[in-house]
């Protein structure tokens, strides 16, 4: 039997679901800025990330734009087949990651190039894993849902007893390999991603959920 829908409030009060909204938006923005900055920098991105990227070059379209047709994408799958794992967070990822994707180079891809000094380059690529990892800890603390891409690996794994993380190596192998054959960004910073991202991430986690913690024990916790 399916879990039950993370769309459910689960009886909390309005206020703390707001803010725990507000840390999955905080999570998805500072991921964004990290994947934003191995982009700029030109030294590679996650396995997910070169294939938006190769999807964007071939297609003539934003990367943000190329998130967003892929989210809807897995959210279509997702409601057809997995639909307990759809929640806020999910809807958030939908509309918002492109978006903010296109923002922050908008207004950072004039200073942030692969021209940058070899130490600078080293600087902001430190900069852009600690984003990108401490994003992923926000965005997965509030457990409001799976990101998009993450949906169907996480309920395949679900229904069928699998290891997720087994899941996700096979599933960002494809990733990986359909965007290098698209030419997406891949490189050092693909690398740094698949080894450092978990590992970095679970160092974050615990101050993340400590945040939700202090959240639903707040004034707003009792209805």
């Amino acid at each position: 039997m399916p879990p039950q829908s993370v769309l459910s409030s689960g009886g909390k009060p309005p206020a703390v679901i707001a803010k725990k909204l507000l840390v999955t938006l905080a999570g998805l923005f500072i991921m964004a800025q990290g994947v934003s900055l191995f982009l700029m920098l030109g030294i590679g991105v996650d396995p997910i990330s070169v294939f938006l990227d190769g999807m964007s070059q071939k297609g003539g379209m934003s990367f943000g734009a190329a998130q967003t047709m892929l989210n809807v994408i897995m959210v279509a799958l997702s409601l057809l087949f997995f639909r307990w794992n759809i929640g806020l967070s999910t809807i958030a990822a939908l509309f918002l990651l492109g978006p903010f994707y296109d923002i922050i180079m908008f207004f950072e891809n004039s200073f942030i190039t692969p021209a940058l000094s070899p130490g600078l380059k080293i600087l902001f690529a430190i900069a852009a894993q600690l984003c990108f990892s401490l994003g992923v800890a926000l965005y997965q603390s509030p457990e409001m849902g799976a990101s998009p891409c993450d949906t169907p690996g996480v309920s395949i794994s679900k229904l069928k007893g699998w290891n997720y993380g087994k899941v996700r190596i096979v599933s960002d192998g494809i990733f990986f390999i359909c965007g290098f054959l698209l030419g997406g960004a891949a490189g050092i910073g693909t690398i740094c991603c698949v080894l450092l991202t978990g590992p970095v991430s679970q160092l974050f986690r615990p101050h993340c959920d400590r945040l939700i913690r202090r959240i639903e024990k707040g004034p707003y916790a009792k209805s």
